[in-house]
């Protein structure tokens, strides 16, 4: 009897996957070819405003000025860039940053940007996974 019940339980759950499937799987109003080119005309559109948000958030975070490091280059030539390059927050130094514990960092709120991940143009919310507040 327990054998019969499962067996009945695992037809019913592939059933609802079937129907789940089935379901999606229907005909589009639009072709794909369709779908991609609107998808394609909209991003092309924005691409401008899109670059130029990506640069504000990157300016915020990074000093993106090029001082090359003397007598360094990468392995086509190209220069190394010099020095740290994470902004600090207005009125602080690394070596007050470095003075405070982990708490008071935190505390503080002094946890510079540069460290945090990069969300991605879009996806506000901080990319595949969602915070807590979600």
């Amino acid at each position: 009897m327990k054998r019969t019940a499962t067996a009945l339980g695992l037809t019913g759950l592939l059933g609802l996957g079937f129907l789940a499937v089935s379901a999606v799987a229907e005909e589009p109003s639009k072709s794909v070819r369709e779908l991609f080119e609107e998808t394609f005309r909209k991003r092309s559109a924005a691409k401008a405003a899109t670059m130029s948000a990506a640069k504000a958030h990157l300016a915020e975070r990074y000093d993106l000025a090029d001082r090359a490091a003397e007598g360094v280059r990468m392995s086509r030539g190209k220069a190394v860039q010099d020095g740290v390059r994470v902004k600090l927050g207005a009125g602080t130094t690394w070596q007050q940053l470095g003075s405070l514990t982990p708490e008071e960092i935190r505390k503080r709120g002094l946890w510079p940007l540069g460290f945090m991940p990069l969300p991605h143009p879009e996806h506000p919310e901080g990319g595949m996974l969602f915070p807590q507040f979600h």
